[in-house]
């Protein structure tokens, strides 16, 4: 967008990603405005020159739009950019026959564009779709490879990570926070009563539940079977606790039906919290399994925490 500025001169330029299934688009780079308050805006891709681009999965080039037409017909109705541009062009970004992207300049004067402009973004959008499909692909590798294939959270393996990472930041800024291990109670008879694919299920729904009523900085992830792990970041003792009741809560709340019988799910949580229970990442994972335990054999369906399981 800022090298072809001194190639055409556009008055505004936009990135869109087009999502898979082509129903819809999100703005990724703007230029011309005074700020990016569009970026991240997603418009449907069911009518307007931006549509049309997509369907037609070829360029398309106004260079003389009459005043009444000049803001209508471009963006879909109820997007909020607004321009009136008498000059418009806007090209496909495709890889194997998918539109990925839409490259769009528009000018406030008639005739800014013409066939060679349009030839050089062809061959440009050409390369940029290529990059751009690898670069996803790339980051569809690394999500698989740290993402639990059935919860849809992080994986064990992304939560030593990011644990590491963790106390690698406590150790420069010296603050707290939390590890919380959870386990859902009586899973095995679930499995065995209902079968594995009921227990699945009720997995995909308790990850739901913790990750809706954690706070977006905090960390879910599958620490293996029926269990998972929470890091709670920036917390003490007192506001993990607090936060913790809540999972446990929300999970009580949950009562999914099962062939028409009403299912009770309930969890238990151990809690450590560091620096005050451990300094280091494998004495935190012990102490907060140890307190889980205790929820465990203390009754299920509570919060224990380390610092005050009796000696």
């Amino acid at each position: 967008a800022e090298k072809i500025k001194g190639i055409i001169p556009y008055d505004h330029c936009f990135i869109f990603l087009v999502e898979a299934g082509e129903r819809s688009a999100e703005l990724k780079v703007v230029r011309g405005f005074s700020d990016d308050h569009l970026i991240g805006q997603t418009l449907p891709l069911h009518e307007g020159l931006l549509s049309l681009v997509v369907k037609r999965r070829a360029p398309i080039m106004k260079v003389d739009l009459h005043e009444r037409e000049r803001g209508k017909g471009i963006f879909p109705s109820g997007s909020s950019i607004r321009l009136r541009p008498a000059s418009f062009l806007g090209l496909p970004m495709i890889v194997q026959d998918r539109v990925i992207g839409i490259f769009v300049i528009t000018s406030q004067r008639p005739n800014a564009f013409d066939d060679q402009h349009k030839e050089f973004l062809k061959m440009l959008c050409s390369q940029a779709a290529v990059s751009i499909a690898d670069a996803k692909l790339h980051d569809e590798v690394n999500r698989l490879a740290t993402t639990d294939g059935l919860t849809g959270v992080a994986n064990h393996r992304r939560f030593q990570e990011r644990l590491n990472e963790e106390f690698e930041r406590q150790a420069r800024e010296a603050g707290r926070f939390a590890l919380v291990m959870v386990d859902v109670d009586h899973f095995k008879k679930i499995n065995d009563r209902f079968g594995h694919p009921v227990g699945d299920q009720v997995l995909k729904q308790i990850a739901a539940a913790l990750v809706k009523t954690v706070r977006k900085i905090d960390v879910v992830s599958r620490y293996g079977g029926e269990e998972f792990a929470v890091i709670l970041l920036n917390s003490g003792p007192k506001e993990s606790y607090q936060l913790a009741e809540r999972v446990r809560k929300a999970v009580e709340g949950l009562s999914p039906v099962i062939n028409g019988e009403p299912l009770t799910l309930t969890i238990s949580l151990g809690m450590a919290v560091y620096p005050d229970d451990a300094r280091d990442r494998q004495t935190l994972i012990e102490r907060a399994d140890r307190a889980l335990y205790a929820a465990k054999h203390g009754g299920r369906n509570q919060t224990c925490i380390y610092s005050k399981i009796p000696a």
